[in-house]
């Protein structure tokens, strides 16, 4: 009887992510979930891929809410009341007078000031930077040195909690301006140039609030990303592809390859090569 075959491609859970890809180059941490936690997330912890500053979930009563994205991937639900991530005080996210860059993808409908993705708490001055929302309508991004030269953007009218899912970007050069993006588009420039002093601070990394431990937002989060460099708007575009793909490029993948028997009865068998060189089996039931 002949065989028939196809390819089977999965996450590499002991390299996730692509290194040679150029839009990787200079990515310090990324937060990505799988449908149902998927590798490398449980019940109390949301892993980041770059193996660097791994997130501890908060509040959450058992395993958590991975809704699924339109990009066929997860996300992590916050209920506004306490849930956030708690990412440890990440140096490696300190840009100090360097340039960065910072996205995410949400769902979002609330119409309250929440903190999004901070390393910075609520107090002004307070080093550090943070993006929130005022009245879930309006996106907010601080910069601030803590030296009274604090820079601040305010983009509102824009879809910021229409109910539907986005991805949003910042590109961040020190020496001139803040870049700010919807789906990979261009929304607006704001000078930071003035804010030319360090940023680092102590503070911890907070996913879904600020790093007080304070206003946290009700939405569904996933696709937070840090990198230590502006990206340009061609690469800024071409992430929003990737997200809209499933990230197919710049994770890496390992592929085998299947084997089936044509059916003719209710059971087809189907084995493959693993990369190991050994052989996994299982039977699946044909429906018509």
């Amino acid at each position: 009887m002949p065989f028939a075959g196809n390819i089977r491609q999965t996450l590499d859970p002991t390299h996730p992510i692509n290194w040679q890809h150029p839009l990787n180059r200079g990515l310090v941490s990324w937060w990505l979930a799988h449908p149902t936690g998927g590798t490398g997330f449980g019940s109390r912890g949301w892993k980041d891929l770059c193996k660097k500053n791994d997130g501890v979930l908060t509040s959450y009563a058992g395993m958590p809410i991975w809704p699924i994205t339109p990009s066929k991937l997860g996300a992590l639900t916050f209920n506004g009341s306490n849930n956030y991530v708690n990412c440890g005080i990440a140096p490696s996210m300190n840009p100090g007078t360097g340039n960065f860059s910072v996205g995410f993808s949400m769902l979002h409908s609330g119409a309250s000031t929440k903190g999004i993705f901070c390393k910075r708490t609520t107090s002004d001055p307070d080093n550090g930077w943070s993006i929130w929302t005022i009245s879930g309508t309006t996106w907010k991004f601080t910069l601030d040195p803590g030296d009274g030269n604090k820079r601040e953007a305010s983009l509102s009218g824009i879809g910021f909690n229409d109910g539907v899912w986005h991805d949003w970007f910042i590109s961040i050069d020190r020496a001139g301006l803040a870049w700010f993006y919807k789906d990979g588009v261009v929304l607006d420039t704001v000078d930071v140039s003035l804010a030319s002093a360090s940023v680092s601070n102590t503070l911890p990394v907070v996913l879904g609030g600020f790093s007080d431990f304070s206003l946290f937002i009700a939405a569904q989060l996933t696709n937070l990303a840090y990198w230590s460099r502006a990206l340009p708007a061609s690469e800024v575009s071409a992430l929003y592809d990737q997200s809209r793909q499933g990230h197919i490029e710049t994770r890496q993948w390992i592929s085998t390859k299947r084997f089936f028997i044509p059916a003719i009865t209710s059971i087809s068998p189907f084995f493959w090569i693993r990369p190991d060189n050994t052989i996994g089996s299982f039977f699946q039931k044909n429906t018509s």
